[in-house]
């Protein structure tokens, strides 16, 4: 009996070519996955350094380019130009067709989209080459994170083309059903940790000791890449009313 009738190939679609928190959660998931039933291929627009520890992990990867100004276009940046909304369109077009060509021939079973342009994208290839298609959803889909317009793209994207919504915690689901999307679509799975990279005995005392933080005292850390929206401004404007209250 072949063996390699019964493994799922899956497509992954992330936007950033950078190892990020999102990128994190795939890395280790596709390190432990079971090799005998999943076979995983990570796809994305660039190389960084994601790519990078996706290849030193042995995790097989498609590179489908597309242009670094769309790449690093950040949310709710406006288009400067009538020219460049069509130059963004055109390739964005190219962008697709191989994208649609590289899933149709590897003939993968399942699309699984790990980021908001990646969400976006990657609904319309899986829809075009007749793929399911899973969302993985990281953020809050807030106003305060996205625009009105950006808003309504994925909530319309989010009720018309994923089979089901990945989301990683109840909050990012309670943000999704306000939306309108409904309940039974989403499902919450909290993101895997890599126990072993907790592992390491004396890494607490020593950064206790590098920042002269007392043995019985407690510490409370913001993790994340420094940017709006990680919230680390939220997160030092909090300190004075929990210093009150405690």
């Amino acid at each position: 009996m072949d063996q390699s009738r019964n493994v799922v190939k899956i497509a992954i679609l992330d936007h950033s070519p950078e190892l990020g928190g999102a990128e994190a959660s795939i890395l280790t998931l596709c390190k432990h996955l079971d090799k005998s039933r999943f076979h995983v291929t990570v796809i994305l627009p660039s190389e960084g350094s994601f790519s990078r520890e996706l290849v030193q992990s042995c995790i097989s990867i498609k590179v489908v380019h597309l242009p670094l100004g769309l790449v690093r276009l950040k949310r709710g940046t406006p288009f400067k130009s009538f020219l460049s909304i069509l130059a963004y369109l055109f390739y964005i077009k190219l962008f697709l067709l191989r994208l649609c060509v590289y899933l149709k021939k590897n003939h993968f079973h399942l699309v699984l989209t790990n980021t908001v342009k990646a969400h976006l994208y990657g609904s319309l290839a899986a829809f075009l080459c007749s793929l399911p298609l899973v969302w993985r959803f990281h953020d809050i889909l807030s106003a305060d994170d996205f625009s009105p317009i950006l808003i309504k793209c994925m909530v319309f994207f989010g009720k018309v083309f994923p089979r089901k919504i990945l989301a990683v915690s109840n909050t990012t689901k309670e943000y999704l059903t306000r939306r309108g999307l409904k309940d039974e679509k989403i499902e919450v799975i909290f993101n895997g940790i890599d126990l072993e990279t907790f592992g390491v005995k004396g890494v607490s005392n020593a950064f206790r000791k590098e920042f002269n933080i007392g043995a019985k005292a407690k510490v409370i850390g913001c993790v994340g890449r420094i940017v709006p929206h990680k919230g680390q401004k939220s997160f030092l404007l909090s300190i004075p009313q929990v210093l009150r209250a405690y």
